[in-house]
């Protein structure tokens, strides 16, 4: 959206009305005495329009990010995520309510100990000493996870788990191949195995130990190795303008960069992606949204233990 030419902000909203599914009325007049910022009190932080909600997409600026969905998300196919696993959003807002915020349901899963300072500035082939420089990481991030356990900010886990939890939280999972089929995409499994993602980690221990020696390539450096960090290579370009930090309960998640310490991640019904949710300054009962997160071990509904009706609401500004 951000890429599409509009001299009416507006437009981008009412644009989409002519491809709307006919079987599904929606109640939305087109109306140019409106704001385009949906009547927002509160003065933005964001760039753009000024006075937009926080969960408010701002399709003036373009993204700094790739979807966590990866192509799937291009190729309009079933998100591959399922974190409120399958739970509907139920409605609760009054139509008396400003209009700047919005009700949503769900639940506090988990909140941020710390960032993890690291530039992520990855996606061109002429960049690869930057993908060296991600993955050539991975050992000093688990070790610094290793320190928030023994300090007791952090629950407990054993060097391996912290070894796949990274693995698959820079990689958002597992491989998305780009050059895959569809078939091979919709049957894909459950992210990395714990076995696999742990003998990636110690693959790229092994380069970074032999490349800060000066060594070449091994000779038993294989096609399969090979193939591995083209598609890490792919993946690693999920962390592009995100950022790593060290959570309370789930040890680590790759989130937006304006996440800093203290923020709480929920899982809300309806949405297949997990949320960097932040207190507003004018109590705890409002949140402003940061950005969508990658949490390992949460991501396909393993943390929601409640249904629509138990879930806790929460007043988005």
């Amino acid at each position: 959206m951000e890429r599409l030419s509009s001299g009416d902000p507006r437009n981008r909203i009412y644009g989409l009305l002519g491809v709307q599914d006919p079987e599904k009325e929606l109640e939305f007049e087109i109306d140019y005495k409106k704001s385009a910022c949906l009547g927002a009190q509160k003065e933005s932080k964001r760039k753009g329009i000024p006075n937009l909600p926080s969960w408010v997409p701002d399709w003036n600026v373009e993204a700094a990010t790739t979807p966590f969905e990866g192509p799937k998300i291009e190729l309009a196919l079933p998100s591959q995520f399922n974190a409120s696993a399958s739970l509907s959003h139920v409605e609760s807002q009054s139509t008396l309510e400003p209009r700047h915020i919005l009700v949503v349901n769900g639940k506090i899963i988990d909140y941020v100990v710390t960032e993890i300072e690291h530039d992520f500035q990855i996606g061109t082939p002429i960049q690869i000493e930057q993908y060296f420089s991600v993955n050539f990481h991975v050992k000093a991030w688990v070790m610094f996870i290793e320190h928030g356990i023994k300090v007791g900010l952090v629950s407990e886990a054993t060097t391996e788990q912290l070894q796949a939890a990274v693995i698959r939280t820079l990689t958002a999972g597992g491989f998305i191949d780009s050059l895959a089929s569809l078939d091979v995409q919709e049957t894909a499994p459950r992210g990395l195995s714990n076995a696999d993602a742990i003998e990636i980690y110690h693959e790229l221990e092994r380069l970074r130990e032999m490349l800060s020696n000066g060594g070449p390539l091994p000779q038993d450096w294989s096609e399969l190795k090979k193939d591995m960090h083209r598609k890490l290579w792919v993946n690693t370009e999920l962390c592009k303008g995100r950022r790593v930090a060290v959570l309370m309960k789930h040890w680590i998640m790759l989130g937006p960069s304006q996440a800093r310490q203290g923020d709480c991640i929920a899982v809300l019904n309806g949405s297949s992606i997990p949320w960097v949710l932040r207190e507003h300054e004018d109590g705890c009962e409002y949140h402003e949204v940061v950005g969508q997160c990658f949490v390992d071990g949460v991501m396909y509904g393993e943390v929601v233990s409640w249904n629509e009706d138990e879930a806790d609401n929460f007043v988005l500004v």
